[in-house]
């Protein structure tokens, strides 16, 4: 299998920040294993895109977007787009507790 690679979207960076900005005001330690648990999941979401769920979204730019939650944060939820050659765009990094349809703007 080869590797697959991934891209943030510049709001998935920003989703990413503020949640571990968020988890360090407990613990920068497990802020900082948040921040590698996204990155590892999205590793693994690109050499296996499919993993993901996919959901029905109104907004036509989120067609072929899938979902997956972060590896042991499973509060958290990585929505993507699976590209050709195993790669994923990163869309967003959002709680699941969160206002998701606007957010994602379905």
């Amino acid at each position: 299998m080869s590797k697959g690679t991934f891209s943030y979207r510049p709001q998935a960076r920003i989703d990413i920040s503020e949640s571990a900005e968020y988890i360090a005001q407990d613990s920068p330690d497990v802020a900082v294993a948040f921040v590698r648990a996204v990155a590892d999941t999205c590793r693994a979401l690109a050499e296996m895109p499919e993993m993901g769920v996919q959901r029905d979204y109104e907004n036509p730019a989120l067609l072929e977007a899938r979902m997956m939650p972060v590896r042991g944060y499973h509060k958290y939820l990585i929505f993507y787009i699976p590209h050709h050659h195993n790669h994923i765009d990163v869309l967003r990094v959002l709680h699941g507790s969160r206002d998701l349809p606007t957010l994602l703007g379905t």
